[in-house]
């Protein structure tokens, strides 16, 4: 299920998954598998949720806005805090050696996100842009300031 370069760190799952309140057998998630037995299905999702989210459950939440922020998991924060303490990147605008190797970084990303999308790079081109408003900001912002149809 997940491509092999993905580490995904995974722990036993506990009897009731911990946003889940549980009082024995009769217990709400016992009674909602009883109701929806397909649920039983999500078992990765709930372990993810363990391992690289515990922080919604320790602080109480539900996260929804996927639209707006994915959520950071700990193995990304400990992935990117190794690769930042291993070496230094610059602006890859330069060429100094640490900018030249954030080039190296962003242009191998670049080349994953279309292998990953099964799209050429003869067809296609990889932005990345800062937020998901960003594109349609910078897409429209040349019709701003052309006169209106039928004007003057």
């Amino acid at each position: 299920m997940w491509p092999s370069r993905w580490h995904v760190a995974v722990e036993p799952r506990s009897p009731t998954p911990s946003h889940l309140p549980n009082q024995g057998p009769s217990g709400t998630y016992s009674a909602f598998l009883r109701r929806y037995p397909e649920y039983a299905g999500t078992e990765l999702i709930d372990q993810l949720r363990a391992s690289d989210y515990r922080h919604l459950d320790a602080e109480g939440h539900c996260y929804l806005d996927y639209t707006g922020a994915g959520l950071v998991a700990e193995s990304q924060l400990h992935a990117h805090a190794a690769r930042i303490r291993a070496t230094v990147f610059g602006n890859p605008h330069s060429d100094s050696p640490s900018s030249m190797r954030s080039t190296q970084l962003v242009e191998s990303t670049r080349a994953e996100v279309l292998r990953f999308f099964n799209a050429s790079p003869d067809e296609y081109m990889v932005i990345f842009t800062p937020n998901a408003p960003a594109p349609a900001t910078w897409s429209v912002s040349p019709f701003r300031s052309a006169p209106a149809a039928g004007c003057c």
